[in-house]
C-alpha cells in the first residue's frame, strides 16, 4: 500500500479488497454470499480521477444504492492521504454514518486520484448475530439524509477540479 502512494503521482486514496468469512473462519467465495454482501466485492483493479459531481444524488435511496459504494465500502479497507483531508475536519467529525465515504469525495473534490486494488488485506465474519446495521432502526434514514447534506455541501464549496 505504501508503495503505491509512492509509485502513482497524485494518489490520494487506496482502497483494498475485504474478504468475507463464516463464523469458523473458512473463506466463503463470492457464489456463497448472500445479495447484499455479493455487491460489496469489486473483484478488478480500478484507478478513478474524475469530477466529484459525478457523485451527487438527487435522493438519499439513490445515494445509498449507488453502485460506487464499493469503491469506499468501510474505513479499515482505505488508506486516505493527510493532505485532502487537513482542513476538512469539521466536515468529517460532522458525518455520522459514511466517514469512509466523505473521504473518497474529498480526495476527489481535489482532484486527486483513487486506487482500487483486488488484495484482500481484510477479512469480515458473517454471522446470525449481525448486529451493526440493526442498531441503527429508524434513524438510519434520518442520518443518512444529513450525510448526504454534507457531501452535496462538500462537493458544491470545495470541488477544485472544476
Amino acid at each position: 500500500m505504501e508503495e503505491a502512494f509512492s509509485k502513482i503521482a497524485g494518489l490520494g486514496l487506496y482502497h483494498n479488497l475485504f474478504q468475507f468469512i463464516d463464523t469458523n473462519g473458512n473463506e466463503l467465495h463470492y457464489h456463497e454470499l448472500p445479495a447484499y454482501y455479493r455487491s460489496m466485492i469489486l473483484e478488478r483493479s480500478v484507478i478513478i480521477n474524475d469530477n466529484a459531481d459525478l457523485y451527487v444524488r438527487f435522493s438519499v435511496n439513490d445515494w445509498l444504492s449507488a453502485d460506487y459504494w464499493l469503491l469506499f465500502y468501510n474505513t479499515s479497507s482505505l488508506s486516505a492521504i493527510k493532505d485532502a483531508l487537513v482542513g476538512r475536519l469539521e466536515f468529517i467529525e460532522g458525518i455520522n454514518l459514511y466517514s469512509d465515504a466523505l473521504f473518497f469525495i474529498l480526495v476527489l473534490t481535489q482532484c486527486y486520484v483513487v486506487l482500487h486494488e483486488p488484495i484482500a488485506l481484510t477479512r469480515y465474519r458473517i454471522h446470525v448475530g449481525q448486529t451493526s446495521r440493526k442498531v441503527l432502526n429508524g434513524d438510519l434514514m434520518d442520518m443518512a439524509a444529513k450525510d448526504h447534506e454534507s457531501f452535496n455541501r462538500v462537493i458544491k464549496e470545495r470541488n477544485t477540479c472544476r
